[in-house]
Order: C-alpha cells, then sequence, then structure tokens
C-alpha cells in the first residue's frame, strides 16, 4: 500500500464506521510488542454526521464522553489513549507493559 499512517487511519475510520474524517493530529504511538503492533492514534473531525457498521465491525455509535462505555471498548489502546489526551493533549509515544 502506499498510503501514509494519517491516510490509512482514514480508511480504517471508513471501513470500521462507514464515517469520512479529515484527519487532524497524531495524539499517539503505542508499541504493543505482544502482539507485534505499534499502533498510531489520530484526532480527526468527521465530515457529516453519518456512520454506520461497516464491514468490520458488528455496532458503531457516537458517544458524549461521560456516557462511553469503557469497558465495552474493542481494544483495551483506545481508553489509554482518550484518557491522555483528555489529561492534556499528546503526542506521546509508550511502550505497553509485556502483560498488558
Amino acid at each position: 500500500m502506499t498510503e501514509t499512517t494519517a491516510e490509512g487511519a482514514a480508511r480504517e475510520v471508513w471501513e470500521e464506521a462507514t464515517a469520512r474524517v479529515c484527519v487532524e493530529d497524531l495524539i499517539g504511538i503505542y508499541e504493543v510488542p505482544r502482539i507485534s503492533q505499534v499502533q498510531f492514534f489520530y484526532r480527526a473531525a468527521m465530515v457529516d454526521s453519518d456512520c454506520a457498521a461497516g464491514e468490520e465491525s458488528l455496532e458503531v455509535n457516537l458517544f458524549a464522553w461521560d456516557d462511553i462505555p469503557w469497558d465495552q471498548l474493542a481494544f483495551p489502546s483506545v481508553p489509554w489513549v482518550l484518557e491522555r489526551y483528555k489529561a492534556g493533549g499528546g503526542p506521546w509515544f509508550t511502550k505497553v507493559p509485556i502483560n498488558s
């Protein structure tokens, strides 16, 4: 593939939530050695309010911060990056502990 990580993030949003976004800022990079991944997280604005479950998702919803169902999020790295972003922005590079 010939895409940047930001372009890949926008593509992933489309594949997961059929939403169009404008990627704005890198907010975190998480190295997760136990699953051999490096995950890039971006802040992005939705182009419009349209979204629905894509081919790779069972359910997609938009939530106010206080209504996010933290215990139901698919990946542990999502709460990590959202909480760190809320605490003061980013970007951060974080190596996740082996047992996480």
